[in-house]
């Protein structure tokens, strides 16, 4: 049976997916080398080196990981803590702000899926794991609001 709790824990899985693929193409960014280079179609590189693997100078990669671990250590408050003493950390951790952050950041997921399919044309591995990982976070949350919410 799918119970929250389990559900929490897949969240939780998935963003440290979502993070290590993240944290990997920042290596790949700076090294130019992984294992992701399979030819022109299938490159992190190709991704990885285009103007539109930063903004204002910050790799999107990073953000990735600055993301995942947000709505990583949101999800593990919230399958584990009841009641924050502090006001402005229980609103920032709250379910409802981890939903909203996930679902921008799927957005945004998907705004660089596009670009790597209908401008680059060329598809990174651990972008696409990136983005499964997303989806999969949204996906749960969203279950989890109509389930229990």
């Amino acid at each position: 049976m799918l119970t929250k709790k389990k559900l929490w824990k897949f969240v939780i899985a998935l963003t440290f997916i979502g993070a290590l693929a993240s944290a990997y193409l920042i290596k790949v960014k700076y090294t130019g080398s992984g294992f992701c280079e399979i030819n022109a179609k299938f490159s992190c590189d190709v991704v990885n080196s285009s103007k539109y693997s930063e903004i204002l100078g910050i790799p999107v990669a990073l953000l990735g990981v600055i993301a995942y671990l947000f709505m990583g250590l949101s999800a593990y408050f919230n399958l584990t803590v009841r009641n924050f003493k502090n006001k402005w950390m229980a609103k920032l951790f709250s379910f409802e702000v981890l939903l909203y952050f996930a679902l921008i950041s799927l957005t945004f997921t998907l705004y660089l899926s596009g670009i790597e399919f209908f401008v680059l044309k060329a598809y990174c591995i651990l972008c696409l794991t990136s983005q499964v990982a997303m989806l999969g976070i949204v996906g749960s949350l969203v279950y989890m609001k109509k389930r229990w919410k």
